[in-house]
């Protein structure tokens, strides 16, 4: 019984660790887009992420490295779906807001659970209904109080609700394509695939002179956010290990509420370095409202399912 509990502690402990790496992801991203392009972020955060998945498997696992000579074709595919998603999200943050991007990107693991019915011939229970419904009401009401409080221009900030939108759907169908692998491959090898193609596809966008401008303190942010998505990957396969996948879906969809509430202590302080959001009641309660009917569709996605693999962050 005391082992049990102790491996429950740790699975929470796992899942709570990558949630808050999720809460502040949008956040560092926001800061670093004052100071370089989208293109290049992306392209440098998935260099970090392979250089440091690469040696493990050269050093203990240097066949499973034989996929990167022969990838199946929903490997390739689901690799340029997977860059389209850490680009829309980073144009997101760019043209609105960590709060905006985060809230709003819950459209993602909905939309995979609607593919997996549409593809895959998967159910929809009534809880993941009544969670759609709420998710809908969620995103209604704080896309109308953003709107109210607009602090940028109205076509930037509906140029920036597209690339979340866009960035959503494409998290989506790369989740599912991966789903259609996770049985014969390893996730952090299709991981380390996926990222080398992300390096490949935004090599000839690189501002390669925007590095040499960047400041330690840059640097420090730049490299945080490469390793941001090793170790969140890495606990959410620890917590795995200890709790159901149900569990595990439940305590991540909080990264959004994390995201809000960080960004309005931060704003409230008025550091340069962080641009001001304004959010009212009624946005506060859409956000609820999203969170909960997000995770609503997730629980009981992941209550029918025996196993359910880690995939590639929906927030990157």
């Amino acid at each position: 019984m005391i082992g049990s509990m102790l491996s429950t502690h740790k699975g929470i402990l796992y899942a709570a660790i990558t949630t808050l790496l999720w809460g502040v992801l949008g956040i560092m991203l926001k800061a670093a887009s004052h100071f370089i392009d989208a293109y290049s972020l992306v392209w440098i955060r998935f260099v970090i992420a392979l250089v440091c998945i690469l040696p493990f498997y050269g050093l203990r696992a240097p066949h499973k490295l034989r996929l990167f000579m022969r990838p199946p074709a929903l490997l390739l595919l689901a690799s340029v779906f997977l860059s389209l998603n850490y680009l829309g999200f980073m144009r997101g943050i760019e043209l609105t807001s960590p709060s905006n991007a985060q809230v709003l990107g819950q459209i993602g693991p909905i939309l995979l659970v609607v593919f997996g019915v549409v593809l895959l011939k998967e159910r929809l229970s009534w809880q993941q209904l009544v969670g759609i419904l709420c998710a809908a009401v969620g995103f209604y009401m704080f896309f109308e109080d953003q709107v109210s409080s607009l602090l940028m221009s109205p076509s930037a900030y509906t140029l920036g609700i597209v690339w979340i939108a866009a960035c959503s759907v494409t998290w989506a169908l790369f989740a599912i394509s991966v789903k259609m692998l996770v049985d014969r491959f390893e996730p952090q090898i299709l991981n380390a695939f996926m990222y080398g193609i992300g390096i490949f596809l935004f090599l000839p966008f690189v501002n390669f002179s925007v590095f040499a401008s960047l400041s330690l303190g840059d640097w420090a942010l730049v490299l945080a956010l490469g390793l941001n998505t090793l170790l969140s990957y890495g606990f959410l396969a620890a917590s795995f290990k200890h709790l159901n996948a149900s569990t595990v879906a439940m305590i991540t969809t909080l990264s959004p509420v994390l995201c809000v509430l960080f960004m309005t202590a931060l704003s409230m302080l008025h550091l340069r370095w962080v641009d001001p959001e304004f959010i009212h009641p009624i946005g506060y309660l859409g956000a609820a409202f999203t969170v909960v009917g997000a995770a609503l569709v997730v629980r009981y996605q992941g209550a029918r399912s025996e196993r359910v693999e880690p995939l590639a962050e929906s927030t990157p």
